[in-house]
């Protein structure tokens, strides 16, 4: 139950809200999807069903005035009292386009219909590109980057995601994801999947080797790692440093010609590749 003229009852200092007017005054891209509206007073935002809503997606229209583009609003959400952020299901244009967002039949929390201006203009965003996404290639496969194993990295740990500049996750693919899967091939114990009883190694430290065991365990490093997709031909080669851990040479073929080069070793209970 409400008291007084306005929707939410009492104003936030215990009197009657005044019969406001409201208007757009400003809008800035906040993301390629996202942007986010100014408004001279809190609108209505009651429910998004309701025409004149601020949390209603039909209240919004964007369009990219640049190249005629209207742009689809799929969501409108409260950031503050008298701030809307609103998503796009296209992404905005470049800084270079001007851009236009206006409300349609917006409320005012005293049930007025905004007056002029109702709209704003703003410029998109700078648009970048992953590294991975601007190299013209047939590649079969593409993975987020997750780093199997710290090894050099100072910039969080194994098996983090990568956020790169644009903000966006880093992707891989060709080298950089064969490489990271033969790791991740290694380090993984055999049996470890039941859907791929063969899959992996599992190198362990301090694990005892005779010579012909040594041989076998390289012969079986270079038939797991041929089973990955983009790998032609793999050959191991072992040795022990002054710790007395075992240190894995391996030279990896891949499709395209292209030769990975890796070292590794079982250290502290985990592979780690030097």
């Amino acid at each position: 139950m409400s008291y007084g003229i306005s929707p939410y009852g009492l104003g936030p200092y215990g009197s009657v809200s005044l019969l406001s007017t409201i208007n757009v005054t400003g809008a800035w891209a906040i993301s390629t999807h996202g942007i986010r509206v100014t408004l001279s007073s809190e609108p209505q935002h009651l429910d998004p069903f309701d025409t004149g809503d601020a949390t209603n997606s039909l209240t919004w229209t964007v369009v990219d005035v640049t190249d005629g583009r209207s742009l689809t609003v799929v969501a409108a959400e409260m950031h503050d009292d008298a701030t809307v952020d609103l998503v796009t299901l296209e992404p905005l244009g470049d800084h270079l386009d001007n851009h236009r967002v206006t409300a349609v039949g917006l409320l005012s929390v005293d049930g007025f219909e905004a007056t002029a201006p109702v709209d704003a203009d703003f410029a998109g965003v700078v648009q970048t590109i992953d590294p991975i996404d601007s190299i013209r290639a047939d590649f079969r496969d593409r993975d987020l980057s997750n780093p199997p194993f710290q090894g050099g990295r100072s910039d969080g740990v194994a098996g983090s995601l990568v956020i790169g500049s644009d903000g966006d996750f880093e992707t891989e693919a060709g080298i950089p994801l064969t490489r990271k899967l033969v790791l991740r091939r290694m380090s993984t114990r055999r049996g470890s999947f039941r859907h791929m009883p063969e899959y992996g190694l599992g190198i362990l430290e301090k694990e005892p080797l005779s010579a012909g065991g040594l041989v076998e365990q390289l012969r079986d490093i270079e038939d797991q790692v041929r089973q990955e997709p983009d790998v032609i031909n793999a050959r191991a080669r072992g040795s022990i440093d002054r710790s007395g851990t075992l240190i894995i040479q391996l030279t990896v073929n891949a499709t395209g010609g292209a030769t990975i080069d890796m070292r590794m070793g079982s250290r502290s209970g985990r592979l780690q590749e030097f």
